[in-house]
């Protein structure tokens, strides 16, 4: 099932606590209420690098480091590349909740939508194919 929170914009849930936005999210999803812009959540890449308790091996840093700096540069090319057609207004950069080795991508999404599962699904396959079909995911 889609995870609504990952698609609403925070504008939406300011005046919430942490705690309500989970019982919020949720209305507006049964209500198929129609909000503008949302962030897309996806992994960006893994750094393999952190909480290491052995030690790493210079010559391998050196080399994850620039192997997850051209990453980001593709990722960054892919913005560009396709801001116009998915409405894509903006991509930042957070370190996963899960995995501090993970850091994940935000892209924020500037287009009308209407919650709910299979409406969210018809505006965000084209783009998750894209993703999928240029191995960004």
């Amino acid at each position: 099932m889609m995870n609504e929170s990952k698609v609403i914009e925070k504008e939406y849930l300011k005046n919430y606590d942490f705690d309500e936005e989970t019982t919020v999210i949720d209305k507006m999803n049964k209500e198929n209420q129609k909000v503008f812009g949302g962030n897309l959540m996806l992994p960006m890449i893994k750094l393999y690098l952190l909480d290491n308790e052995e030690g790493i091996n210079l010559d391998y840093a050196i080399s994850s480091l620039e192997d997850s700096a051209q990453r980001v540069k593709k990722w960054k090319d892919w913005i560009q590349t396709n801001q116009v057609e998915f409405n894509l207004m903006n991509g930042a950069m957070y370190t996963s909740r899960e995995d501090r080795n993970m850091l994940s991508i935000v892209l924020g999404i500037g287009v009308h939508m209407v919650l709910g599962e299979k409406e969210l699904m018809s505006i965000l396959n084209p783009l998750l194919n894209k993703l999928h079909e240029n191995e960004m995911i």
